[in-house]
């Protein structure tokens, strides 16, 4: 894994390819962030949960996420660049953005980092997925629905708050 500090990556890998073992710690932390994802939506959504362990059940539990996919807002210190900035830590490297003029909403997806994982496991603990984040472009919606995404979002702003804030702690 090649995480990138400053806009840079740095690989720290000894002569044979292996991974330091501050890069380990790097991967454990973002597998570990991606499984609590993992557990949040599962845990609010039971139709996704059910198949899950169906096909899990049926396939002995060899799943690989193709990709994962987060949806923001364009309000300023909202937008995809606010999600994009841990996953950039991480050493994914943005590739293609996707533009949705009717659905006012623009895309941006990245590509996962090599790692020392197994491309055998399965779940977080396989391939890492590819990352896609959306931004609805609220500054094109309607007036009224303008007012009422901004009646909704300040409830969200808190909670987003704190995770900015304790992302930028990790960062320091």
């Amino acid at each position: 894994m090649k995480r990138r500090s400053g806009g840079e990556s740095n690989s720290r890998e000894d002569g044979e390819g292996n991974l330091d073992d501050e890069e380990k710690d790097d991967e454990l932390f973002l597998r570990t962030m991606i499984s609590g994802m993992e557990k949040v939506y599962l845990s609010r959504n039971s139709t996704a949960k059910a198949i899950l362990e169906l096909v899990r059940k049926d396939d002995g539990d060899h799943i690989c996420y193709d990709h994962f996919a987060f949806r923001t807002f364009g309000v300023d210190g909202y937008g995809i660049d606010s999600m994009a900035k841990i996953f950039l830590y991480f050493g994914y490297k943005p590739r293609e953005e996707l533009r949705f003029p009717a659905k006012k909403l623009k895309a941006l997806w990245f590509a996962p980092p090599d790692t020392g994982y197994s491309e055998n496991g399965t779940g977080v603990h396989g391939p890492l997925p590819r990352i896609f984040i959306s931004e609805l472009l609220v500054d094109q919606l309607s007036y009224q629905s303008q007012v009422k995404f901004l009646y909704s979002f300040v409830g969200c702003v808190a909670i987003f708050v704190v995770i900015k804030v304790l992302f930028s702690f990790l960062c320091a």
